[in-house]
């Protein structure tokens, strides 16, 4: 399975989560995937093939994909999406929907795991910001 495209399908959910594209939370999907190590050429065609999907389909598909990764892979993902979430300041409560609906009804995962890793993606995406500068 091809770990990357279900990191574009969660990014692109939750980037539309609330009918608005902000700036901020795509400024920190390019971080993400440079982190990731994800091509930009690819990551830009995968979101236009997703913009015809339908949402909940590409809900359910996602939470299926997941599902399939192991367990750490689960939790960074999640992680980046709270990141993106949170960039623009505010958790949006349509964002914060689809997080949960993912997390805990679909795969039962641990929320302190996902502050954590959060917490940890956050720190290192900073330092990698702060020697580049």
């Amino acid at each position: 399975m091809d770990e990357h495209k279900v990191l574009i399908k969660l990014v692109y959910l939750l980037i539309h989560a609330d009918g608005e594209v902000d700036e901020k939370e795509l400024l920190m999907s390019k971080k993400m995937m440079q982190y990731e190590k994800m091509d930009d050429v690819r990551f830009n065609n995968s979101i236009k093939e997703l913009e015809s999907s339908n949402r909940k389909e590409l809900i359910n598909s996602c939470i299926e994909e997941l599902g399939q990764l192991d367990h750490a892979t689960q939790i960074r993902f999640i992680a980046w999406t709270c990141l993106i979430a949170n960039a623009d300041g505010i958790m949006d409560n349509s964002e914060w929907s689809l997080i949960f609906n993912i997390y805990h009804t679909g795969l039962g995962l641990d929320n302190k795991l996902i502050m954590n890793k959060q917490q940890e993606l956050w720190l290192e995406t900073s330092k990698k910001r702060s020697l580049a500068a």
